[in-house]
């Protein structure tokens, strides 16, 4: 069973990787709306910010793999030394090092994310940068997942945070079982995680305004009848 966790792990860490990929560099300064700069393209969370999340998760999964491998290997007894010494904080046995419940909950919300994200970014090309901008002979684009809300890539964003922090701390991972969150380092590290992803979440959520602002003052009309006939932003018949 914890063998087989592993390349879900990797699947994981895939998923965050794709999500929070820019698919296009950021667009010169020229084009980019200095009306509209938001807290999001102000701060780190749209600069080394992406770097960072990505940094936790693969952490916290090659830490678990190696953990998992070192104590599957029976033929040496240095290996089973490393993992107990260097790897964990407290006596552990391999079965606890498990899949759940909650990881397989945070891999189904890592892989939507990814879905929804790689979505948007096929739909709408060049034109998705994760800075605010209106580029040269841009459009309104209304169709794929923008037919169903008008910020699904934020919602891909959201639900990619929290499966993230679901994999990477909940019970039967390796930092959990471990004890690792038991010290001040664990603590710091999980604390940071968390504080970053509800930071940007709500940034995320925020953003939103920002963004229909802007479409709204470029498209006019063509926006208000968009708005008409896909009226929620983030969650169907939600928000």
């Amino acid at each position: 069973m914890s063998l087989t966790k592993i390349p879900l792990l990797f699947i994981a860490c895939l998923c965050v990787q794709r999500s929070l990929t820019s698919p296009n560099p950021p667009p010169p300064p020229e084009i980019s709306s200095s009306k509209y700069k938001d807290l999001w393209s102000r701060s780190f969370a749209g600069s080394w910010g992406p770097s960072i999340h990505k940094m936790f998760i693969w952490t916290t999964s090659l830490c678990e793999a190696l953990f998992i491998c070192a104590m599957q290997a029976e033929y040496s007894g240095r290996h089973t030394h490393f993992a107990y010494t260097v790897l964990s904080h407290r006596p552990v046995e391999l079965a606890s090092i498990r899949i759940t419940t909650p990881f397989i909950i945070g891999l189904c919300m890592l892989l939507l994310a990814a879905f929804i994200r790689t979505m948007c970014y096929r739909t709408l090309g060049r034109l998705f940068t994760f800075e605010l901008s209106i580029q040269p002979k841009h459009r309104l684009v209304t169709s794929g997942p923008y037919a169903w809300v008008r910020h699904p890539s934020y919602l891909g964003s959201l639900l990619g945070f929290a499966g993230a922090i679901i994999v990477m701390f909940s019970v039967g991972s390796w930092a959990q079982e471990c004890g690792w969150l038991g010290t001040k380092f664990g603590k710091v590290f999980m604390a940071s995680a968390v504080i970053y992803d509800v930071y940007v979440g709500a940034v995320l959520v925020w953003r939103t305004d920002q963004e229909d602002e802007m479409l709204k003052e470029k498209f006019g009309m063509e926006w208000r009848m968009w708005r008409r006939n896909v009226k929620y932003k983030l969650v169907p018949w939600v928000y």
